[in-house]
């Protein structure tokens, strides 16, 4: 039977989120619609899409393809949107990590709605640094500056780190008074490697031992308030958050953090009604963002 074109956004939320649990979360929906709609598209192809393997769902050659497929589909159907759209209407794929969409961008979203009914806010949770030139997201909030394509960068502010223990854990194993007495303390990263910034590098190469390793923030608070050990963390989760101990000997990094969206939208008014909210949102919680 041939395959439903349907099925191709499937694969790629698997291709984008990495796991079953968040492909089915990213497109609304249960992990039994996620599975029955790959082995579906896995029948009609005669080919497997996905290798299901112990740590997550991996693309197979023959489902990367597929993924690649799917995006030109999906920027030629984003670019037809772009085409038709009212001048003050139309999507806006809005990428950014989920402790700043859980944190800011949900609470304002009613604001924007209300200046802006016309235009459909579709916000995509992620650390990856989706491709835009293949339209995966419209605007994306990033602590890095695109080094290749056209885009466009707008500043928005900073971003304030420092490093956090849970009050359980520091009651369980004390308050390090100096960087020497880390070395019995456990340290949580992330999945790809510790992502520190330049000013905490040193955390890294004190060789502590990696109590658990995740990829993205929140999971990573999960770790630090349930005492498995420290971890470096955004002032705006670390300083309001009363379970939370921030560690002096540590000291604090920053993030130049910036909006990046693709030159051709530049013009778009839905696109400048997102980096204006955007920009405005910043500035409202720079305090606690700066940390």
């Amino acid at each position: 039977m041939p395959a439903d074109p349907d099925d191709l956004r499937y694969v790629l939320a698997i291709a984008r989120a990495g796991s079953l649990i968040a492909a089915a979360r990213e497109l609304g929906v249960d992990k039994a619609t996620v599975i029955r709609r790959i082995d579906a598209l896995e029948e009609a192809l005669g080919r497997r899409v996905v290798e299901r393997a112990p740590r997550g769902w991996v693309l197979t050659a023959v489902g990367n393809a597929v993924a690649d497929a799917a995006r030109e589909v999906e920027g030629v159907l984003d670019r037809l949107s772009t085409a038709v759209a009212d001048d003050d209407g139309g999507v806006v794929r809005l990428t950014a990590p989920a402790f700043f969409a859980r944190q800011f961008l949900i609470p304002e979203m009613g604001h924007f709605r209300q200046a802006h009914p016309r235009v459909e806010l579709r916000l995509v949770t992620s650390n990856a640094l989706l491709d835009l030139g293949r339209r995966e997201a419209d605007i994306a909030v990033r602590n890095v500056r695109p080094d290749k394509g056209n885009f466009v960068t707008r500043p928005l502010g900073i971003l304030g780190h420092g490093v956090y223990a849970a009050r359980s854990y520091i009651e369980r194993r004390g308050l390090p008074s100096s960087r020497g007495e880390l070395k019995s303390h456990h340290l949580l990263g992330y999945e790809s490697k510790l992502l520190f910034q330049p000013s905490l590098q040193w955390i890294a190469e004190l060789g502590l031992p990696v109590a658990l390793r995740v990829t993205d923030t929140l999971t990573l608070l999960d770790g630090v308030k349930a005492g498995l050990g420290i971890a470096a963390l955004p002032c705006a989760i670390g300083e309001t958050d009363p379970e939370l101990v921030r560690l002096d000997v540590c000291g604090r990094g920053s993030d130049d953090i910036v909006c990046v969206y693709p030159e051709e939208l530049r013009d778009a008014p839905r696109i400048r009604a997102g980096v204006e909210w955007l920009a405005d949102l910043w500035r409202k919680h720079a305090a606690v963002l700066e940390g």
